[in-house]
């Protein structure tokens, strides 16, 4: 709550809007539910995001590596896996596998 929601909102549904970049040009915070785009990413990529920030320029999201332990990394994402629904939880499954077998 006091580092994620602050921006992707309590309930875990982003700024209003997410989809449009702001006036700046810069992207929003997105949902985190299975409404928004989170569980297309794998296990790695998601953990990379939260501990080192957006790999996209245009993006605020910060890395919370000064912040959050590895522990409390992977639980931010389990957290936010428990609120997707299942064809959300497999497909960042496979997602998460694919990348394991490359």
């Amino acid at each position: 709550m006091e580092n994620c929601a602050i921006c992707h909102q309590p309930n875990l549904s982003g700024t209003a809007n997410w989809k449009i970049r702001d006036k700046d040009g810069r992207l929003k915070p997105p949902r985190l539910d299975s409404t928004g785009h989170a569980w297309h990413h794998s296990d790695s990529l998601l953990i990379e995001v939260v501990t080192d920030g957006s790999f996209d320029a245009d993006s605020n999201m910060r890395g919370f590596a000064s912040r959050l332990s590895d522990t409390e990394i992977a639980d931010v994402i389990e957290f936010l896996k428990s609120k997707w629904g299942p064809e959300e939880r497999t497909f960042q499954w496979f997602v998460t596998w694919q990348e394991t077998q490359q």
